[in-house]
Formats: C-alpha cells, structure tokens, sequence
C-alpha cells in the first residue's frame, strides 16, 4: 500500500463508531478526504483544505479545549515540516456533535516518503465513551472508567504519568523496532505490576498514565519502585522512567486539567537525575503560565528587534588582551525590561523557537564582523553558540556556513560553540560537517558532568572551554588543584587551546595562568555588554549602527 493512502482497517475501526470520523490529507495536491457517519461540516471548517486545521479553524471545539486544539495543530506542523519518520501524535477534546458535547480522541499519523518527508496525514476523531470500559488500551483512554472509579471510590486518588528518560537514545542504539517493542511490554504490564483497580494507558509517544486509588504517599512510591524493579529492563535493553504525580484534591476539576498536571510534575522531574519523581505543586501553574506569556510574545519579539547580541570579551590573562568575543542574546522588553535568558532560553528549546533564535543571532553576528571589516578594524573572531538540540540536522553545519558566505566573512572569524552534552552518530556527523566547513570548533562547558576526558581521545574541537563550576570548586583542595593542573597540562599536550570560563578572581586567573590555561572569560574582565560598549571600550569608537 502507498504510504500516503487511506488506511481502510482503520477506517472501518472507527466508523462503527456513533460519533466518529477518519480523514486523510494529501500534502503535495493539498486535498483532503473525509470519511466520517456524522456531517464533517459539523465539526470542520471546510475552507481549509488541512483537516486539523479546519478543526482548528471551526466553532465545534468546546472553548476551553480550544487552545489544546492550537498546541496539537503546533506539533503536527512542525512534524510535517521535518523529518518526522511517521510520528504519531494524539490528544482529547471536547467537541459539540449533534447538539452534544462529547469527549473525543483526536489522533493523526504523518505520512512519510522514502526519504523520511511527510507527503501526507491519515488521522481520526472518535468518541471516548464509544470505546467500553476495558482497563487496558492503547488510545483513546476510557474517560469514563476513570470518571466513575474517581466519583464512587472513597479512597485519595492520584493521577500519575510517566515516560522513558531519553527515549530518543534508546531509539538511536536500538534501532525504532526495539523502541516499538519496549513500549508495547510496559503498556501490556503496567496495569498488572501496578496492581490495585488501577486504570492505565500510553498516551502517545513513550508517555504512560496511571489513575490509581491510593491509602497514602508510602503506598504510591511502593508501587512505582515496583514498575522501576520491574519494567525498567526489555531483554538485553535498560533505561529509567521519570514520574509526575498529581494527588487529587478535588474530584470535580476536569480529567485534562488533572493529566496536564501530572504531565507537567513529569518533565520537571527529569531535573534530577538521583530521583526523577516529582510531586504537582502549585507554582508549576505560575510557570506554565510564564511559558505561555513567553510563547505569546516571542515572534513579536524577534521581528520588532527586542532581541539583541551582546558581547563578551575573551582575554589573554598575561596582560589583558582582548582576543575573541562569545556573542549572548539578550531580551529587552519593552515593558518588563531585560528578561533572563535561563527564562526563555528553555522555553524555545522545547517548543523549537530556538532555530529561528540561533539563526537570527547568527545573521547578527555576520552583520557585526562586516561592519568591522568594512570600517578597517583589526577583527577579533566572535564565537556563536549552537544548540544541541539541532545537532541532529545534517544541514546545520551548511545553513550556518551560508548565511557567513553572505556576508562575505572569513570562516576563521565565526567560531562554533557547542556543549558536548552526549555522544551520538548525528550529532558527530554535523560536529564534522562542521570541521570539514572549515569552522573552528570550541567545546563549551567541559568539566560540567557531561564532558569526560575519554571526549579529548579524538575529538575535533579545536577550543576546550572549561566550565567556571570544574575549576570554581577544585581550587577549594589541594586535590581538586591537582586534577584542574593536569588536565590542562594534558588538553596543552595534546595540541588543544584552553579558555576558562566565569573567571571571577585574580586568584583563579593566576591560578590558571601558572598551570598552563592562558586565555579567560568572565566578570574579572568584563560582563556581556551591548555591542556599541564593547566597541566604544576595544576598539576606541562605536561604529554607526545599520
């Protein structure tokens, strides 16, 4: 079968439904086909040729749910955008059919070509309560199982999710079979080893969840020690779950609003490696309202400039020199004033902000160096950073490298900061890529507890950059001194250049300087400053701004 048809066994799945509804949507020739036992006018909007967007777009979405129905037509573009390799994506909503509100599953598989490109989308919407009360299902969950166990036990009850830490990894060195077959063992066991009348599911991707009577805490973390000792291994394969728990206190707040709970305790525990178990608090509520004032403001942000690249200087601790710049974007509000880059930076990492982030401050960038090359001044190379998280993009390194061809600037003066955060094919191919481009690579924050000695073996950096906290805390012992001593001694001997970073102290810099590091970074020299600052103070004049 083409990989862009219709799936008639999941057509004929859903329509013996009373309220249900499959479609399919044709990338290339923009046309959709419906095949729903309800008017798909009722609830599409059917000037708009993309089904979820004709969801998005109709007045059948119960207001509330409205914005869950934005976030999912989100994630679903961005997987037809990239390389999505058949992503399955699935929510519920409540929609008006028929003069009734009902719950439903959406879901929509993305269709891919023999390259891995989305050509299409097959998806379903279908009501909840159609599919009976078994304890155990894939999608969509028995709403109303969990509704009648919470309303007539007299128990606490808790709602718990979970998923795989770094599921992605898992995937890479297994391969996506493997990854498949692991997350079918913990949705066919974890109802059993959970125990109790539990009522469990996966929830798209490697995302599970658990609605569970429960006597106290002592019990609920009894039970999830019991799914680590026995689900955390599939054969020959291990990996660790994180846990977000919401301990309900009032029965009568929505189902959604009680996973999106759990859901958001969940990606705060993967924080703490020692115990990924996170309890909901209220101010988690603080934060995501945060997130979304950020989200809401940040295309604004960018196009009305209030983005803008600092500057901070890399020294020679000998006499002071300035010999490079690591360019840091900063937010200044209009309103709020500058805004923390450990505020916004995580936020545009999850929901992908960040690639039109980077790339603008990369073009910034390339317009400063030019304006200094242009105005006959001695040009200092200026690092950028690149986030991990696009390390995986084969044609990171090529973008980068075209938009510095654009503005004509001599590859040695745009440096290449990454964290080497982990080791992967991917993020080792664009790393060369990178190298084979002719760009000098620094690796960011070594010594962080990411980076090891075994990284410098055969590593293309060009640049450590020791992380402030590695040599901060060694020169507290003699030991610890020690340590610092020789692994300088040994990234020297090796044919490596050492930059220290968040040097605070004449004491770390003489520190430094005597083992071998001689060039720093931080506050001992200078702050990141605005751009006409660090010109004004290097260079003797600020040049015009374009």
């Amino acid at each position: 079968m083409n990989s862009c048809s219709y799936s008639d066994d999941l057509m004929s799945l859903f329509l013996r439904r009373k309220f249900s509804c499959c479609f399919h949507y044709d990338v290339k020739t923009k046309t959709s086909e419906y095949r729903c036992n309800f008017p798909k006018e009722d609830l599409f909007n059917m000037k708009a040729a993309d089904p979820v967007e004709g969801l998005l777009l109709s007045s059948a979405v119960c207001g509330p749910d409205k914005t869950v129905v934005v976030e999912f037509y989100k994630e679903y573009r961005r997987a037809v955008h990239e390389k999505s390799e058949g992503k399955y994506i699935d929510t519920l909503i409540r929609a008006n059919v028929d003069g009734k509100s009902i719950t439903m599953s959406l879901a929509v598989q993305v269709d891919t070509d023999e390259n891995g490109l989305a050509c299409g989308m097959t998806g379903y919407m279908a009501s909840v309560s159609d599919f009976g009360g078994s304890q155990q299902t894939k999608a969509p969950f028995p709403v109303d199982v969990v509704m009648k166990k919470m309303l007539t036990t007299k128990e606490n009850f808790a709602v718990i999710q979970l998923d795989i830490i770094r599921f992605k990894l898992l995937n890479e060195e297994h391969g996506e079979a493997a990854g498949d077959a692991v997350l079918e063992y913990i949705r066919s066991n974890l109802g059993r080893v959970w125990g109790r009348d539990a009522v469990s599911a996966r929830f798209g991707a490697d995302i599970f969840t658990v609605f569970t009577e429960y006597s106290d805490i002592n019990e609920l973390e009894e039970r999830i020690e019991k799914v680590c000792a026995e689900l955390q291994q599939f054969g020959d394969i291990k990996y660790k779950f994180s846990f977000g728990i919401y301990l309900v206190n009032d029965k009568n707040v929505p189902l959604r609003t009680m996973t999106d709970n759990a859901a958001i305790a969940r990606k705060s525990a993967k924080d703490n490696a020692a115990r990924p178990i996170k309890y909901f608090e209220e101010k988690f509520n603080a934060e995501l309202h945060n997130r979304h004032e950020i989200e809401s403001e940040m295309q604004n942000a960018l196009e009305s400039g209030q983005f803008q690249v600092y500057l901070q200087p890399k020294c020679r601790i000998g006499d002071g020199k300035v010999i490079g710049a690591e360019a840091l974007v900063r937010w200044i509000h209009p309103d709020k004033g500058v805004v923390p880059p450990d505020k916004f930076i995580p936020v545009f990492e999850a929901n992908g902000f960040i690639e039109q982030l980077d790339r603008y401050v990369h073009t910034q960038v390339c317009i400063i160096l030019r304006k200094w090359i242009d105005a006959g001044i001695d040009c200092i190379p200026v690092s950028v950073n690149v986030s991990r998280i696009y390390l995986g993009n084969p044609r990171l390194a090529l973008n980068i490298k075209e938009i510095v061809e654009q503005y004509r600037i001599p590859i040695d003066l745009f440096q290449i900061e990454i964290t080497e955060t982990y080791e992967n094919k991917e993020a080792e191919a664009s790393i060369n890529t990178f190298k084979d481009c002719g760009f000098t690579l620094l690796m960011d924050d070594f010594g962080s507890g990411y980076s090891s000695l075994n990284t410098l073996k055969n590593t293309r950096f060009d640049v450590i950059k020791l992380d402030r906290e590695f040599f901060g805390r060694s020169m507290m012992t003699e030991r610890g001194q020690k340590i610092v001593s020789h692994t300088i001694a040994m990234t020297n001997d090796i044919g490596l250049e050492i930059v220290a970073e968040g040097v605070e102290t004449n004491e770390q810099a003489d520190f430094l300087d005597k083992n071998g590091c001689k060039f720093a970074q931080g506050y001992l020299y200078s702050k990141p400053i605005r751009l006409d600052e660090f010109e004004e103070r290097y260079f003797g004049r600020a040049l015009p701004q374009e």
